[in-house]
């Protein structure tokens, strides 16, 4: 029996899910040194890709720790 294929998010998902802006999270979170690190191969047109579980699991660890101070609405 296969595993189900983990969830993989590129940085407008990571960007959705902080409510930050894509730019944010390319230029302030996952750059940090204690962000996972994005998964190989990379996405299509050689875009970073990162396991969903281990952002969120680096997000709870971050609680109160990261100040990303530019913040955006989403509808």
């Amino acid at each position: 029996m296969e595993k189900p294929a983990e969830a993989m998010w590129g940085a407008a998902d990571i960007a959705a899910f902080l409510l930050v802006s894509k730019s944010t999270v390319l230029q302030r979170i996952v750059t940090r040194h204690d962000f996972p690190p994005p998964c190989l191969p990379l996405g299509a047109r050689g875009r970073k890709i990162w396991v969903a579980r281990d952002v969120v699991a680096w997000t709870k660890r971050q609680r109160g720790t990261v100040n990303l101070s530019v913040r955006v609405s989403h509808p």
